[in-house]
C-alpha cells in the first residue's frame, strides 16, 4: 500500500480554499482578512484550520480515533459556545457553530475542545489549570450522556477510560499530541 503524503500547512490551506471556491463564492478580501486573523496567534490559527486538524488528528491521536462515531460538532473550541435567544425569547447557552458537523469519533470533539482550552489558558484568555479544564470537559460530557439519555453505553464507558486529572489520555493528548513549535523570527 502506498503511504499517504501529508501536505504542509500552506499546501493544505491552498487545497482547502480551492475546494471551497468550487462549492461557493469566496471573496478574496474576506480570505485575506481570514489569513491575517489566522496569523494573530496559535489559538486563532487552530480555530481557522479545522481542515488541517482533520488531516492530522487520526494519525496523531490514533489511540482515540476508533471511539464510537456520533454526529460531532467537528470544529469544537472554547469560543464555539455562547448565549442567544430562542424563539420564545429565552436566553439559552450551548454550542453555536455547526458548519463542520459530521459523523466522526466523539473523541475528536473532546480532544479539540481540550486543546483549545490549553491554548486559551496559555494565552491568558481562560483562568484555570489545564488539568482542571480537561476534568471539566470529561465530567460535563459524561454528565450529558447520563442525563440526556441519548448516549450509547459504549461511548459512556469510553469516556471513563479517558480518565481524569493530569494523567488522563485527554489531557495528555491536548497537551502533547498537537505540539506547536513557535515560528522563528
Amino acid at each position: 500500500m502506498l503511504a499517504r503524503r501529508v501536505m504542509n500547512c500552506k499546501e493544505a490551506t491552498k487545497s482547502y480554499e480551492a475546494w471551497l471556491g468550487n462549492r461557493t463564492r469566496v471573496l478574496e478580501g474576506d480570505l485575506h482578512l481570514k489569513h491575517q486573523q489566522m496569523s494573530a496567534d496559535i489559538f486563532s490559527f487552530m480555530r481557522a484550520t479545522f481542515y488541517r486538524w482533520l488531516e492530522l488528528w487520526k494519525e496523531t491521536c490514533a489511540d482515540l480515533a476508533n471511539a464510537p462515531v456520533v454526529l460531532a460538532v467537528g470544529d469544537l473550541h472554547v469560543e464555539n459556545f455562547g448565549t442567544w435567544r430562542d424563539r420564545e425569547g429565552r436566553l439559552v447557552w450551548g454550542v453555536n457553530d455547526f458548519d463542520e458537523a459530521f459523523a466522526m469519533p466523539y473523541t475528536n470533539d473532546l480532544v479539540r475542545l481540550a486543546l483549545s482550552a490549553h491554548l486559551a489558558i496559555a494565552a491568558n484568555h481562560l483562568a484555570l489549570r489545564p488539568a482542571d479544564a480537561c476534568d471539566a470537559i470529561l465530567k460535563g460530557y459524561a454528565k450529558a450522556l447520563k442525563t440526556s439519555g441519548c448516549g450509547q453505553r459504549s461511548q459512556a464507558s469510553f469516556v471513563t477510560q479517558l480518565g481524569s486529572g493530569r494523567s488522563s489520555i485527554l489531557c495528555r493528548r491536548s497537551r502533547r499530541g498537537f505540539r506547536v513549535r513557535p515560528r522563528k523570527p
